[in-house]
């Protein structure tokens, strides 16, 4: 599955080769995301470099934190920091999923040329090519429809923002919009109707070799109703919130979007799915949010990448507390022969507890202590001496496919770094932006703790085309838990006495808010590290004792 691709020069990359984003997954924790490209050219002709890249994280910990090298080890960052890297989900348009275009490529086509196999026929790599093929159309439908869905109705908020235009204007761009909107309700159906006529099919076969695929495509069909619900009321809400004036055609696009969602709550409740409202009890709730929850990483699992087994700094601080006790047992050794040598050879036992016995055995105690000296120094400069140009981790990247019927292969590999500095040892343009940014009036006196974070990454040029399905872009994920420090915090707000401007007492509620800010560095190399691309991000959370409140991209 390698070498597919013709090797030309005169490619044109798009300009920003890095595309980020930061978002709150969740109350304790941060999603920081990059998008390599990988792949590039045209539809017809499209080719692979081999690209290397750096991701830097710097964390300006606040102080309330009460972080350092003692508080915080590598073991505690590396639990708290969950990295994953996967290939994008490939992009297609309707026409290629359900055939009408490139049908090499339809995961529609693609189940329906198996099941035209007779059961004898089989093998088991085509079953588990199979069940790839419908992760693959569950999370490229997924796509399909909710990118979609955000620009058409990016459209209808500009409309209504737009000041300049007349009512008769507005008018008729909201039809247009109103009409892209309903035309992909359509489309969605369309789609679903040919993904069900596989499923019908299969269902009717009684051979047990089918079992993983039937099983595969209702997990599929449920998670892609539960996105489809999610789509339909992201819509209603955006159409209450946006349609502050009566419009004729949102209010239509309000009833057919409700319509459909009618129809679609009946199919997921008919067909036994999980479906919770306002009269669901608390476990019904639990069993949806887990039911979803699953069903998310395991379509999109098709798609990552293999990495991190077991941290190598866990290996080198074995190794560096190893050293240290070997060194300090040799000094006792050599202590303990001393101690020996002079016993024998003493002329009488007065002569020990004489004044030069004295002596000796004084140097003898201090020789020992001295060994829990070199035995504690030893594990800190061992550690942190000896292997501080080391990786903590460092592995290879691995993508294993239905395809491959070997092994997992190689693509590429990476290794992580992290270590504990102060603002003044931090990279030079990173100062600079902490300088234009922090508002914290910290003072030169004060040195806030940085955790520094680094993974370099390298993909081979000979990239993998897996399933039919050029997979262009790399997707870089980073999230970061900050639940261990917010037991440090102060209570979320403060009730404090002020003079108004009659000078009486009032009261009022102060927030105590924290800034976590985030820089992020991201380079991507050329071969032999020339025309290297630098970027650079400036992000500030928001946080108090519950939690993460918000993100705030400063740059």
């Amino acid at each position: 599955m390698f070498g597919l691709f013709r090797e030309k020069n005169n490619i044109r990359e798009p300009k920003r080769f890095i595309k980020t984003g930061v978002r709150v997954h969740d109350q304790t924790q941060i999603e920081i995301a990059f998008d390599y490209r990988i792949l590039f050219g045209t539809k017809e002709e499209l080719i692979s470099r081999k690209i290397n890249y750096t991701v830097e994280a710097y964390f300006f910990m606040p102080l309330a934190f009460g972080m350092n090298a003692d508080t915080y080890p590598k073991e505690s960052f590396y639990a708290d920091l969950r990295p994953l890297i996967r290939f994008k989900e490939p992009k297609m348009g309707y026409f290629q999923i359900v055939g009408l275009k490139d049908p090499e490529k339809s995961p529609i086509k693609i189940l329906q040329s198996v099941l035209n196999k007779s059961a004898k026929d089989l093998t088991e790599m085509d079953i588990k090519y199979a069940c790839d093929e419908v992760r693959i159309f569950g999370c490229v439908f997924v796509r399909y429809f909710w990118k979609r869905a955000e620009k058409y109705f990016k459209k209808i908020e500009v409309i209504f923002a737009d000041k300049s235009i007349s009512e008769d204007e507005r008018g008729k761009k909201l039809q247009t919009a109103a009409a892209s909107c309903r035309h992909l309700l359509v489309r969605i159906e369309f789609i679903l109707q040919e993904f069900y006529k596989i499923i019908d099919r299969l269902d009717k076969f009684d051979n047990p070799i089918w079992k993983d695929l039937k099983r595969e495509v209702h997990r599929i069909d449920e998670m892609v109703l539960y996105n489809q619900m999610d789509m339909l009321v992201y819509l209603l809400k955006n159409i209450d919130a946006s349609s502050c004036k009566a419009n004729q055609n949102i209010e239509s696009l309000k009833n057919d979007t409700q319509k459909f969602a009618r129809n679609l709550r009946s199919k997921i409740i008919d067909v036994g799915y999980l479906y919770v409202d306002h009269e669901s009890d608390d476990q019904e709730k639990e069993a949806y949010v887990l039911r979803r929850k699953f069903l998310k990483a395991h379509s999109w699992e098709v798609f990552h990448l293999k990495m991190r087994k077991k941290p190598v700094f866990a290996f080198q601080r074995q190794i560096g507390a190893m050293i240290a006790a070997g060194l300090a047992a040799t000094w006792a050794v050599a202590i303990q022969i001393m101690v020996i040598s002079e016993v024998t050879n003493a002329e009488s036992i007065n002569s020990i507890f004489g004044i030069s016995g004295a002596v000796f055995l004084s140097a003898a105690i201090g020789g020992y202590i001295i060994k829990d000296r070199i035995k504690e120094a030893g594990r800190s400069y061992f550690r942190s001496g000896v292997f501080r140009k080391l990786s903590d981790n460092s592995e290879s990247l691995t993508y294993e496919s239905s395809r491959i019927l070997a092994k997992p292969i190689e693509i590429g590999n990476y290794s992580e770094t992290t270590t504990i500095n102060t603002e003044k040892s931090l990279p030079e343009r990173v100062q600079r932006l902490r300088e234009v940014y922090s508002d914290l009036g910290v003072s030169d006196q004060i040195s806030h703790k940085v955790i520094c974070y680094r993974r370099d990454v390298s993909i081979k040029d000979k990239i993998l085309k897996a399933n039919s399905h050029p997979l262009k872009t790399v997707h870089d994920i980073l999230r970061f838990n900050i639940s261990g420090f917010l037991g440090r915090l102060a209570d979320p707000t403060q009730v404090t006495s002020c003079l108004d401007a009659n000078g009486d007492l009032q009261s009022i509620t102060l927030p105590k808010i924290y800034h976590l800010d985030v820089v992020l560095r991201h380079r991507k190399f050329e071969k032999k590290k020339v025309d290297n691309k630098e970027g650079f991000e400036y992000i500030r959370l928001y946080i108090d004792k519950n939690g993460l409140i918000k993100v705030k991209k400063l740059t």
